[in-house]
């Protein structure tokens, strides 16, 4: 009779727990804290034996269970039929659970989906142009802020204290009201039309204030009041002004001006 080897035994225990090992890196354990991670999945390096899992490049952790190290910077490995082709456009979260620690965490991704990307902010003005402190500032001020395309211009009703018409001088404004629709309503109750008065004189005095012409889109930031000149309101008559270059901007300004509303 051959002597009995006690190592057969021990090479059977240790295929057991290497057997142990790899079911677990397929299945996540029952007791295993969820991992909720954000980051851009990868697949895995040309050198990596084949089957290995996909990475997730860490950069965020919303979730995980004390006993895990897991920060912004690190890889994570995800493994499920959720990760079987690696490719994802853009950001993911994953949400899993933990099957290994080891040199890398290792999740088992029960779902993973995309992040939206936060939307990139549409810069208020050109370059050159007013800062958003300013703009910020005009925006507080302003009555009425709108984005409208200009229909028609024309001569506006000028009226002098006591009803009649005022000297003409050099330095005459030439008033003239912008007819404009409204696209977008940002700040204040604006009706379907309004009614924007200017001077179209190219004197030096008149130098800085906009301008506008039918068939321009602009978003306008709009006060109630009597323009620079010798001139008084029609009784009946509602008009706006936009005296200053900062309250005329692109139409591409209305969601940032929107969204410094929403912020305030």
């Amino acid at each position: 009779m051959r002597p009995n080897r006690p190592i057969s035994l021990l090479a059977l225990l240790a295929s057991s727990g290497l057997l142990a090992a790899e079911t677990a890196l397929a299945q996540p354990a029952g007791n295993a804290a969820d991992v909720v991670a954000v980051g851009k999945l990868e697949r895995p390096a040309a050198n990596a034996p084949a089957g290995s899992p996909c990475v997730l490049r860490v950069t965020s952790v919303a979730q995980k269970p004390s006993s895990v190290s897991l920060k912004p910077g690190d890889t994570m490995a995800v493994v499920g039929e959720h990760a079987q082709n690696c490719t994802a456009e853009g950001p993911v979260r994953v949400t899993g659970s933990v099957v290994s620690l080891g040199n890398r965490v290792t999740v088992h991704g029960t779902e993973i989906q995309p992040v939206a990307a936060a939307p990139t902010p549409v810069p208020l003005v050109m370059a050159g142009g007013p800062s958003e402190a300013v703009m910020s500032k005009r925006l507080e001020a302003a009555e009425l802020v709108v984005q409208g395309r200009v229909t028609e211009i024309r001569n506006a009703p000028v009226i002098a204290a006591g009803g009649a018409r005022p000297k003409v001088s050099e330095h005459d404004p030439m008033w003239k009201e912008a007819v404009v629709q409204v696209l977008q309503k940002v700040k204040g109750e604006a009706p379907d039309t309004v009614v924007v008065r200017f001077p179209s004189s190219r004197d030096v005095a008149f130098r800085d204030v906009p301008k506008f012409k039918v068939g321009e889109t602009a978003t306008l930031l709009l006060s109630k009041g009597v323009p620079t000149g010798p001139i008084t309101e029609a009784p009946t008559q509602r008009f706006y002004v936009a005296p200053s270059r900062a309250d005329v901007l692109p139409p591409a300004a209305t969601p940032r001006l929107r969204q410094m509303l929403n912020n305030r």
